[in-house]
């Protein structure tokens, strides 16, 4: 997949983000081993990553910075939804026993079989799954309450303002 159709996809599986609480997309990186697109609305961001080692995009929320700070809080939606919805964490234990193998076969030198691949692990159907989960455990969040960042400091990262 190509940047401009990693993008255009996250928009669009994303779209109700931008048509429910006024996000827009502020940046878009990319670089040999990843992808970044940032959203924000005035309160929230939320960064769709797609690092290649990591097979599958990740979701991160996160506080919009004051002027005056230095570093942002931010979550994993995987944190949210251990929470909040624990039937709607993914990938997959499917998925996750299917990274591991692949992983014990690069170490033993052995190939990875191509038709393997598990179909959930398709950066679509992980966005549109994304996007369910958000609607369903974090409109709170996207309305701008970031209480969810107390209840789950401990998994909550302080990571540096872009």
């Amino acid at each position: 997949m190509k940047p401009k159709e990693f993008y255009a996809l996250c928009e669009d599986r994303l779209g109700f983000l931008r048509d429910k609480y006024g996000f827009q997309t502020v940046s878009r990186k990319a670089d040999d081993s990843s992808y970044i697109i940032l959203m924000e609305s005035g309160t929230t961001g939320v960064e769709v990553s797609f690092e290649f080692e990591n097979l599958y995009p990740r979701l991160y929320l996160y506080r919009i910075a004051r002027p005056t700070q230095s570093k942002r809080e931010c979550l994993d939606l995987k944190a949210i939804l251990e929470r909040r919805g624990p039937g709607l964490i993914y990938p997959t234990q499917k998925t996750d026993d299917f990274l591991a193998r692949m992983v014990q076969n690069v170490i033993a030198g052995k190939k990875n079989e191509a038709q393997e691949y598990p179909e959930d692990l398709d950066p679509d159907v992980v966005l549109t799954h994304y996007a369910t989960a958000l609607q369903q455990t974090a409109e709170d969040v996207l309305a701008g309450d970031h209480h969810v960042f107390t209840e789950l400091s401990t998994f909550t990262q302080q990571v540096p303002v872009a």
